[in-house]
């Protein structure tokens, strides 16, 4: 029986078949993805950091929710003051 050509048998082995630019693309290609994780780990702890020191959304929100029976209160009174000026210029005509 051949060992040589039996694939479980054989190690891995580069040879001559397989260019010099292939190999420099991986690492290069490697080094680029590295190089990526990097920035989006520090962009990342930077967003950790403004989410951790500044007002949470539930607190914003919630100040928001507060404002909003005065703003429909002053639109009602909008609202009022722009049906009377509507009926007087209805009974002009």
């Amino acid at each position: 029986m051949n060992d040589e050509n039996d694939p479980a048998t054989q190690s891995w082995h580069l040879d001559k078949r397989v260019p010099i630019a292939l190999i420099i693309t991986i690492l290069f290609q490697t080094f680029i993805a590295g190089a990526a994780f990097a920035t989006f780990n520090q962009r990342l702890t930077a967003v950790e950091a403004y989410v951790a020191t500044s007002p949470t959304y539930r607190e914003r929100f919630i100040r928001v929710e507060a404002e909003v029976p005065a703003i429909r209160q002053r639109l009602d009174s909008i609202d009022s003051h722009l049906d009377r000026i509507d009926d007087r210029g209805a009974r002009r005509e």
